[in-house]
């Protein structure tokens, strides 16, 4: 008994003393204001091939993952492997020359420096565009095969729009997916 008093008085003690720090470092912070920066991707890659997949054929396969996409609307080799690892191979590189991209964010494994194409979900893009040859290395060192960039889309309403979509897989995959999305714009000018 007498054990787990001084243990408890120890764990207090502790908890005091982190909550004291805590207020104390709040007064040398300097809080600032959110910076967001937009910029073109084409601008800086004059003579780059970027080819976008096609809003139809994006729609047709929303439901699946990215190397299902990829597979059925680019020629582009894709390697499946029994485990369910897929990787990417433009123009021949390996693929960790590949890079993915969202909103210019490299996406890839930190570690491994690839990304697994069979985990990345359509639903979650409005936009994929896959751009070919190192002209794509002004996105970030390595990329000497080419690279993909997911996006979103800014489409902005009066009033008010919601929609919502659903999604199963049988068979080998068990996928369930669903997607919502909402947006209230007030425009009194």
């Amino acid at each position: 008994m007498r054990r787990f008093v001084v243990l408890g008085f120890l764990m207090f003690l502790y908890v005091s003393w982190a909550v004291a720090q805590k207020q104390f470092s709040l007064l040398d912070t300097i809080q600032l204001e959110e910076i967001v920066s937009y910029g073109k991707l084409k601008k800086y890659q004059s003579g780059a091939k970027i080819e976008k997949i096609p809003d139809y054929q994006f729609k047709l396969g929303q439901d699946g993952n990215l190397e299902q996409l990829l597979s059925r609307t680019l020629p582009i080799s894709l390697k499946t492997d029994a485990g369910g690892l897929s990787t990417i191979r433009i123009r021949g590189t390996a693929p960790s020359h590949t890079s993915v991209n969202f909103g210019g964010i490299d996406i890839n494994s930190l570690t491994l420096g690839q990304s697994n194409m069979s985990v990345v979900p359509i639903f979650l893009f409005d936009e994929v565009g896959v751009q070919f040859g190192s002209s794509s290395s002004v996105n970030g060192s390595g990329n000497i095969g080419g690279s993909i960039h997911l996006g979103l889309k800014n489409n902005w309403t009066n009033g008010f729009k919601a929609e919502t979509r659903a999604a199963t897989a049988h068979l080998e995959s068990n996928f369930t997916a669903q997607n919502c999305s909402w947006e209230m714009v007030n425009s009194s000018r």
